[in-house]
């Protein structure tokens, strides 16, 4: 069995185009951090990268051992989604 997953939540609260304006609220250290993402073929798409940048390269909580399990909730009445940051990797994937 594998290990427990940390949480987060990331709340897209605003859209203009292709564009995504997000809160990413870190369960593991209470920060919230503003992300900006596009959907489709962009250079700013939502992946494990952008949200090591913006966040989770700098917080003192991340277990390099445990997968970041974050709840992605959108605005405009998709189903919320459940992904799973790998800290060693990277990775961004969907659950």
């Amino acid at each position: 069995m594998g290990h427990p997953v940390q949480p987060a939540l990331l709340q897209v609260v605003q859209r203009d185009g292709k564009k995504c304006t997000a809160v990413l609220a870190c369960g593991l250290c209470d920060e919230r951090v503003d992300v900006e993402f596009y959907e489709g073929n962009a250079t700013h798409i939502l992946d494990g990268a952008l949200l090591w940048i913006r966040h989770y390269s700098k917080c003192l909580k991340v277990d390099p051992d445990k997968p970041i399990g974050i709840r992605l909730m959108w605005d405009d009445g998709r189903v919320t989604e459940n992904l799973e940051l790998d800290p060693q990797t990277r990775h961004l994937r969907r659950k």
